[in-house]
């Protein structure tokens, strides 16, 4: 019987700026700089830690993520925020201030939307899975 591979879904940054996703290493990934806002708006740091991803062709969305988000919207009558997801590099203390509205200084359009976010964490910190 073949069993499928576990695989760590979450990026996790190492202290020397290594990034792992799905058991793969992505070395000197530059995310180390965008760890903290330092003074950046949600807009601003979420379009650097994402752009920081894609240039080493790091995935920020999967089809899981886009078909959880499909039940979602057909349970609740939420709509999505941006037709192609934020899909936000987040660590989880940063949860609930970016995932705010942008009137109040986060990134989400409207209220009733919904979205996904990637969780960034170091070693050793909890997953939000």
């Amino acid at each position: 019987m073949l069993r499928a591979k576990p695989v760590n879904m979450v990026n996790v940054l190492e202290d020397d700026d290594t990034l792992s996703w799905q058991g793969q290493k992505f070395l000197n990934i530059g995310l180390q700089d965008l760890w903290v806002p330092d003074g950046l708006s949600w807009s601003e740091l979420i379009e650097q830690r994402n752009q920081t991803v894609l240039k080493a062709d790091v995935p920020t969305k999967t089809v899981p993520d886009c078909c959880e988000m499909g039940v979602v919207m057909n349970a609740t009558g939420f709509k999505l925020d941006l037709p192609a997801l934020h899909a936000s590099i987040l660590r989880t203390t940063e949860l609930t201030d970016a995932l705010q509205l942008v009137v109040e200084g986060g990134l989400m359009l409207g209220k009733g939307r919904i979205d996904v976010f990637n969780c960034l964490r170091r070693p050793d910190e909890a997953s939000f899975a």
